[in-house]
């Protein structure tokens, strides 16, 4: 985790011995490990790391995974989380402040609730404020008609998810 590593950079900086258990803890993939612990679950699991973007980058991979299963596809687990990074280790301007974790499972399309997922051109700025991960889930919850396209813009691309039916 982050405060894992900002606690290892301190002792590094004044010559204290790091302790290898500790950095096992300290990579991107840790939740995802302890959790497969945990859970005594055995499936294949992804960390991605992508920046703003990273919510819809994890969607897709989510999705991947879903349609990669043609004979017997399983529901996905989407874990998405992230917290803000310190001013110590150089907190960027265009991350969201606060902690956040959001979970989805995704499933074999049936008819309800189904979703598209799209890609369009980037532009300059989002002119949408907040977390990317948790401005979808208020529009998939919001469900409503008036707003069937929600779109996550970003300067390289932008993600267009687009209620099914």
């Amino acid at each position: 985790s982050l405060s894992t590593m900002i606690s290892m950079l301190e002792e590094l900086a004044v010559d204290d011995p790091l302790s290898p258990a500790r950095f096992s803890h300290s990579v991107h993939n840790t939740q995802a490990g302890l959790f497969s612990i945990y859970a005594n679950n055995r499936e294949a699991s992804t960390s991605i790391a992508a920046r703003q973007e990273t919510f819809a980058h994890g969607f897709l991979e989510a999705v991947s995974v879903l349609h990669a299963a043609h004979d017997e596809p399983r529901p996905v687990l989407l874990v998405a989380g992230d917290a803000a990074i310190p001013d110590i280790v150089g907190g960027r301007s265009d991350a969201h402040e606060g902690s956040y974790a959001l979970a989805l499972v995704l499933a074999p399309a049936n008819g309800s609730g189904d979703l598209e997922l799209s890609l369009e051109a980037g532009a300059k700025a989002s002119s949408q404020p907040g977390t990317d991960a948790l401005l979808f889930l208020s529009w998939f919850l919001r469900n409503d008609p008036k707003e069937p396209r929600f779109r996550l813009v970003h300067p390289k691309r932008t993600w267009v998810w687009t209620r099914a039916g």
